[in-house]
């Protein structure tokens, strides 16, 4: 089983950097701000923020990630509450549908990173789909820029079918600026689409700000949509 201490020991020297900054000399691993995604807890989370937080906190996490359930709270008390547990939020998980009515949301929260974290259904079918979703991210990235911020995409699976001889993650990501637009490389998902991760974290480069890691059994399976 390819556990995740090994896919950071070979794979992360490729990367360069992630989250805060963090670098890789000479092949020296060092390790980078460990975080949850608060949808990971999300029952959990929704019925009781501030306490999940400082449990979180407690077992030696030092970030995490929102995600779109939990802005019910106003942007300035979950900043406030996610501090008072002794954690920072470098990255938010926005939905498509609606994203831009968030980043002044984003930004009073305090995040560096406004992340779609899914296509909907209607924009994965094909290439065209994937173009326009492509210019879609250059001009969100534009506008979460000039709020300080930058903009990225979570892949899941769907993304490396093959259409066309190529496939709809390449498309997003050869059409995309990364000046503008930066990848969360979710490595269960790459494995789930038959993909090798480290490969993939390698082929990317500097074009990933941050990592989703989960645990999964086996390798890599054959493509799943």
């Amino acid at each position: 089983m390819f556990s995740r201490r090994d896919f950071l020991r070979s794979g992360l020297a490729a990367a360069g950097s992630l989250a805060a900054g963090r670098r890789l000399f000479a092949g020296q691993f060092i390790h980078p701000p460990l975080g949850v995604q608060l949808y990971t807890v999300r029952r959990q989370a929704e019925a009781d923020l501030p306490s999940v937080l400082k449990q979180i906190r407690a077992i030696g996490y030092e970030q995490v990630e929102t995600y779109w359930n939990v802005y019910t709270h106003p942007a300035n008390e979950l900043r406030q509450m996610i501090l008072d547990a002794g954690l920072t939020a470098p990255s938010g998980h926005f939905d498509y549908q609606g994203l831009p009515a968030k980043l002044d949301y984003a930004q009073e929260l305090g995040v560096s990173f406004v992340i779609c974290p899914l296509l909907p259904e209607k924009l994965r079918n094909t290439l065209d789909d994937f173009r326009r979703a492509a210019d879609q991210f250059n001009n969100w990235g534009e506008r979460t820029r000039s709020l300080g911020m930058r903009f990225g995409f979570h892949n899941h699976n769907y993304e490396f079918r093959q259409l066309g001889g190529t496939t709809g993650f390449d498309v997003l990501l050869d059409r995309t600026d990364p000046e503008l637009v930066c990848f969360e490389m979710d490595c269960y998902w790459v494995a789930q689409a038959g993909q090798d991760p480290v490969a993939t974290l390698e082929k990317l480069g500097r074009r990933v700000s941050m990592l989703h890691l989960k645990d999964r059994r086996g390798r890599f399976p054959h493509h799943r949509s």
